[in-house]
């Protein structure tokens, strides 16, 4: 992050007065030795001391007085926390899969959902082509904001009560970055049914990150199953423990930590309470980003300029490399 000018001026300024003090402390050790350094010294250290005052006065004015450089696009206004390189399980194999869940309300795992199948969309290459990824999004006020219904996804599950055929793609919405989105309301989909869809899209896409809904455990568990990689979204707060205790039983208990990893979100300059990176080896650090806007119509990850999205991106080239991720390429 650059700084502004002004601290560095006074810097400057402080570095010359010290600078001036010192020589005259070695002159004032000689005036003992040096009879004409000692006359010297014998009237001018008035002047000298005046003269100091008055270089102190105009550094401080300088600081004080003097407005500082308004910030240049992309440059950060705040501090940056200092964020530890993402340590997460990579996906092998394609087609990927990869669930998000949330392990408290507002988390961002929504958000955070979307912004990695856009970096893949937008940014990836497989075969000399971009790759075709879908998300699948829980509805609530982040999709609404962009007209995505989840009604289209409901009536279909409605006529279609036991299987799931290739035409559900036909209802996915395509986002500008080549992302497609699927919207899911809360209580339409059970656990087998959503095996049933995800073997379907995978046959379809090369990178489906579904967003886990919350408060069914039959359902978390089936995503959990369909997936290569789980994220789990918190907050960096210390409140999490307990929401984390399940999770944390079940990957020990079933051998399935390296499948998990630790996504503390919305990190800011406070540092990340270490009993959040102790929980789980694989973790990663997404950084608050103070421009929040509308994620879904312009996601962190397509923002060059959010910490966030460098964050998410680098997330995204950890967990993905058989998506050739390049931090260069712009969003088409």
């Amino acid at each position: 992050m650059r700084m502004v000018s002004s601290p560095r001026r006074f810097i400057r300024l402080v570095v010359w007065i010290l600078a001036g003090v010192t020589v005259a402390a070695l002159a004032a050790i000689a005036s003992d030795r040096v009879q004409f350094i000692g006359t010297v010294m014998s009237w001018a250290w008035r002047p000298a001391a005046l003269a100091s005052v008055l270089l102190i006065g105009a550094a401080l004015a300088i600081v004080i007085g003097f407005p500082r450089r308004p910030p240049q696009p992309g440059e950060p206004t705040v501090a940056e926390p200092v964020l530890v390189r993402p340590i997460v399980p990579a996906c092998h194999s394609l087609p990927n899969v990869i669930a998000v869940h949330s392990l408290q309300a507002e988390a961002g795992c929504t958000s955070l959902a979307f912004n990695v199948g856009v970096a893949v969309a937008a940014g990836g290459a497989i075969d000399g082509r971009r790759p075709r990824t879908l998300c699948l999004l829980r509805a609530g006020s982040l999709t609404a904001s962009v007209g995505l219904d989840p009604n289209r996804l409901t009536a279909y599950f409605r006529d279609c009560r036991v299987s799931v055929g290739d035409e559900v793609v036909d209802l996915a919405v395509r986002h500008p970055s080549g992302c497609e989105v699927l919207g899911l309301a809360d209580g339409v989909i059970e656990s087998s049914r959503l095996g049933r869809l995800v073997q379907v899209l995978r046959r379809h896409y090369d990178l489906v990150v579904i967003d886990s809904p919350r408060g069914d455990r039959w359902v978390t568990d089936k995503a959990f199953e369909a997936s290569e990689v789980n994220l789990l979204v918190t907050p960096p707060t210390d409140e999490f423990v307990e929401a984390m205790q399940p999770w944390f039983d079940m990957a020990w208990e079933q051998s399935l930590v390296p499948r998990l990893a630790l996504v503390i979100n919305r990190v800011g300059a406070r540092p990340i309470p270490k009993v959040l990176l102790a929980a789980f080896p694989n973790h990663a650090a997404i950084p608050e980003d103070p421009d929040a806007g509308n994620v879904l119509e312009r996601p962190w990850v397509l923002r060059f300029e959010s910490s966030a999205g460098r964050a998410i991106r680098e997330l995204v080239g950890t967990l993905l490399p058989l998506l050739a991720w390049r931090e260069d390429s712009h969003a088409a």
